[in-house]
């Protein structure tokens, strides 16, 4: 990531954070979804790591990635079919308010699993930096070996920088908070 895009995202998460102290979520989540766009690997990671998901069968991971993405960047019709082979595969049908609750669950649900394979990544990341390892993992998915690129997919995410991940995690806890909100 270059300076701009550490700095963007950094100021992002500043003002997120303030917007969440004066319990301002929706506001927080806009400023969090800025400062994500502005960490321009993010998006595309997220969409791949979708994609190898799905080739192992893992629909529940490849639907939350592909969420995840769209939100960030909404116009990208890679993306979108992977979204929509997911809630095929996950038997939604996207237009149901039922799929709506069905989606939320699911995605909580790999948030508190977490990913697996946290060793493995630690050992990917080990010098070097998101775009090598995309490139790894884009390599991993042509030779059909997709555990090894949602790990170094995953291992690309991790080495995006400390606050583009801080950024993914106050925005997941702010949408969740929005929802509790909500459903209150």
């Amino acid at each position: 990531a270059n300076v701009n895009e550490v700095d963007a995202v950094a100021q992002a998460k500043k003002l997120g954070n303030s917007l969440v102290q004066k319990k301002m979520y929706n506001a927080a989540i806009d400023a969090y979804i800025n400062g994500l766009r502005k960490a321009s690997l993010v998006p595309t990671l997220l969409s791949n790591r979708s994609q190898a998901h799905a080739m192992l069968g893992e629909w529940e991971h490849s639907f939350a990635d592909a969420a995840a993405s769209l939100v960030i960047r909404p116009g990208d019709k890679k993306t979108w079919s992977r979204y929509k082979k997911a809630l095929n595969a996950l038997e939604c049908d996207e237009n149901e308010e039922d799929t709506r609750v069905k989606a939320s669950l699911i995605i909580k649900r790999v948030l508190k699993n977490g990913a697996e394979g946290d060793e493995e990544r630690a050992n990917l990341s080990e010098n070097k930096n998101a775009s090598e390892l995309k490139s790894e993992g884009n390599k991993s998915f042509q030779s059909k070996d997709y555990c090894r690129a949602v790990s170094c997919y995953s291992a690309a995410l991790k080495v995006c920088g400390e606050e583009t991940r801080a950024l993914l995690a106050n925005w997941s806890l702010c949408c969740l908070q929005t929802r509790a909100n909500l459903d209150a």
